[in-house]
Formats: structure tokens, sequence, C-alpha cells
């Protein structure tokens, strides 16, 4: 196995988060090579699907890369059994493999964005191995389901409490082991389906193929090329002006590729930490001012509180007619 020529990059959005994906968007059009990216897939996991006028946007967005974009309904990838829309999203980041082309894919979400130029290098080594972060679980809170993810494979968690590959955007993954991995688990389901094997057992999409791979290969070094730094993310419990400061320094100290900002974390941001994230992306050229930047942050605000409503009050109508008929 050898370095790609060219990755296919797949994303997942709903409605809250459009705002954050013309951003990546952007990003890609301007730091991805022309060259460099085979598809852009964007999977709408919204209630209702985006309207006409809001994928032209995004697809305007991509400028360069506008005609790479195929969007994909949930059900055009899987049937995915009754569960959390967060657990519906990890089986379709998997399940897209059927409809790439790569020999790899990179997967990021909607709170993801690149900061400077980056190549298929950035995510697959040389040798082909993936490039995923990796760190220590011992005092992690996703601890138990790596424990349960690797005891489902049969493998014993205790070796791989201290340092396992990262379950977080962005993560690179080889499209035919991917493949591979959902028809081996499928068959382990008395209905042959992986969707419903994945929810029954409670797995996690990355932990799963990364163990997977793990016994295909033997090591985790041998699966992937293991990265001692990860991402930095600004999430809701870190935003703060404090954990913004954190995040940028990070992005600085490791040369990082991408830079993530929560969904959940920019209506919570401070002032001075909005003026904070919107000078570091006016110094990597993804908004033209200061101005641009924060009226970017203050037009998602309103955003995601009108999309948040228009999301939730359905079903809190729902339930509320329901109590007022048991009376």
């Amino acid at each position: 196995m050898a370095l790609p020529d060219r990755l296919a990059l797949v994303t997942v959005v709903f409605e809250t988060e459009v705002g954050l994906l013309q951003l990546q968007a952007r990003s890609v059009d301007l730091f991805i090579a022309a060259d460099s990216l085979e598809s852009i897939t964007v999977i709408d996991n919204s209630v209702a699907g985006l309207g006409p006028r809001v994928r032209a946007g995004l697809v305007a967005a991509y400028g360069r890369h506008a005609g790479k974009v195929v969007f994909l309904r949930p059900g055009e990838l899987a049937r995915v059994p009754s569960a959390s829309g967060w657990l519906v999203q990890q089986v379709l980041k998997l399940a897209v493999a059927d409809h790439l082309a790569t020999s790899h894919y990179l997967v990021l979400d909607a709170k993801d964005h690149f900061i400077r130029a980056s190549t298929v290098a950035d995510f697959v080594a040389a040798d082909g191995r993936a490039r995923v972060p990796a760190y220590s679980y011992r005092t992690h809170p996703l601890r138990p389901q790596l424990e349960n993810v690797l005891g489902y494979l049969g493998i014993d968690p205790a070796p791989y409490r201290e340092r396992f590959s990262a379950t977080v955007t962005p993560f690179t993954l080889e499209t035919a082991q991917v493949r591979a991995m959902m028809a081996d688990v499928g068959d382990r389901n008395p209905s042959g389906d992986f969707a419903a094997e994945f929810v029954q057992h409670g797995l996690l999409e990355f932990f799963l193929y990364a163990g997977w791979l793990l016994l295909q290969r033997g090591s985790l070094e041998e699966a992937f090329d293991l990265q001692d730094t990860s991402s930095p993310k600004v999430w809701k419990g870190t935003a703060t002006l404090a954990g913004v400061t954190a995040a940028l320094q990070a992005a600085d100290r490791d040369a990082a590729a991408v830079f993530s900002v929560h969904r959940r974390a920019l209506p919570r941001l401070p002032w001075a930490a909005l003026v904070a994230l919107a000078d570091f992306w006016v110094d990597r050229g993804l908004f033209a001012s200061r101005a641009h930047g924060l009226s970017f942050c203050l037009a998602f605000r309103v955003q995601y509180v009108v999309r948040e409503v228009r999301r939730k009050l359905p079903g809190r109508l729902k339930g509320l007619r329901d109590r007022f008929l048991r009376r």
C-alpha cells in the first residue's frame, strides 16, 4: 500500500451546524489543492433535509471544489434502527464507504475547518497507513466505550488503556477495510445487518474500525501511523477565553492542519474569546477582517437558536399534547 494521490472527503451536518459547514467549505477551497480531493460527500442528517438554497450556498462555498460535492441522505446509506442522532451519524460515517471510489477517505464533522495548506500526506503516511492521534484512556470519559468495543471484538482492553487511537475527527479510514469490517460485523447479527449489530451492542465507529484493523494487522502501529498530537478543539466545556487561547496556542505550536469549534461552544464564548477567534481566522485568511469574523460568529448564534427551536419544537409539542391527553 502506498500514499494515495487523492482522498475522498466526508462530512456530516444537520440543521444547527450549517454555518460551521460553510466555514469548513471555505477552508477546503482555500487550503486544499484541486488535485488532492476526488470527491466531497456531505451527509445531510437534518430532519427534513437541507433546502435547495442552503445546498446551493454550501456548494458555492467550496469554490474550485464545487463540482465534486454530492449530498446524501441517511436513507441512501443505511437503515439505522431507532437510536440517537449521535449514534446514527457514527453508522453513516462507515456506511458511506460503499459510495466512495478512493482507497482512503477523510471524515470531518461540521465543527472542523482547515487552517493551513494541506495535502494527502498530512493524513496518510507514505506507506498508506492513516495518520491518527493516540492518547491514554485510563481516565478518559470514553474508557468504558473503548473497553466495550474491544471486548465485543474479543480483544483484552487492558494493554490499550494507556494508549489507543482517537475517536475524534479528522479521522482517515481505508475504504476497503471499512467495507470488510462492516461485512464481518454484519455477519454476527442474525439479520446480517451491520447497523442493527452496531446499535444493539452500543459500538463506536472509530473504536470499532481501529479495533478490527488491529485484529487484522497485529498491532496499532501496523494499523496506523500514530500521532502524539491531535487537532485543537474548542468544546462546550472549554468555551472560555482561556480555553480558546489554549486551543489557538496549540494550533500554532503543533502546526495543526485542522481546527475545530463545536456548535455548542460558539454561542457560549465571551466577547474577548470571539475577538481572539476572529483575529485567528483573519490571520489564517478565512475572513477579510475582524468585523467579518465577528459577524460570522454573531450570525451563527442567531441561526443556532432559531434552528434548534425549529428542530426540537415538534417533539416538545408532541410531548405536551400527549401529557394533556393523558389527563
